[in-house]
């Protein structure tokens, strides 16, 4: 006989595994390297959050504009090297609200409020892979209706929350267009 308990066990079970689509937020969606230049989404679905996927399409971001495509990334700052104990492994790409809190990689708000670092590593991805895929399953936010999202470089984002310019922008460069996709779902 089932007990009440064991009966939401198993639902919860079985709605969590439903498989979830990817849903386009935005197609060639792009974003710069220096202040000011971050990319915009407004969300047309309400709902709980999960899974952002990142897409690149063209361009390019770099730290080091003097240095030609050496230093040129889909996510970071350069795709070989290491400039100033940032390597290929650092991601830069964050993803904000209207007022730039950081939604999204989840938890960074916390580290890089912490250690002021613009940039973080994520497993399985480095600063030129094809996509980025980051996920919040413990505490998602919930999306509205209109709701703007920024796409942003991590120096220029983390010099406009810090209201400084620790981060040198002078040298940043580049346009990258990428398309999002995301996982919504319910509780």
């Amino acid at each position: 006989m089932w007990t009440s308990t064991a009966v939401i066990l198993t639902l919860f079970a079985w709605i969590c595994n439903c498989e979830v689509q990817w849903e386009m937020l935005g197609n060639n969606i792009c974003y710069g390297a220096r202040r000011g230049t971050y990319g915009t989404i407004k969300l047309e679905k309400e709902g709980f959050l999960f899974a952002l996927k990142f897409e690149h399409v063209s361009g390019y971001l770099t730290c080091d504009r003097g240095r030609n495509t050496y230093y040129a990334s889909n996510w970071g700052c350069h795709a070989d090297g290491d400039r100033n104990g940032i390597t290929n492994k650092d991601i830069g790409t964050f993803l904000t609200d209207e007022s730039d809190e950081i939604i999204f990689p989840a938890g960074a708000k916390e580290i890089s409020q912490w250690q002021e670092n613009p940039y973080y590593r994520l497993p399985g991805y480095k600063g030129d892979s094809k996509d980025l895929v980051m996920a919040c399953h413990c505490s998602p936010m919930y999306a509205r209706v209109g709701q703007e999202l920024r796409i942003w470089y991590g120096e220029a984002l983390f010099n406009r929350m810090i209201r400084s310019r620790r981060y040198d922008e002078r040298d940043n460069g580049g346009q990258h267009c990428i398309n999002i996709y995301a996982k919504f779902g319910g509780l």
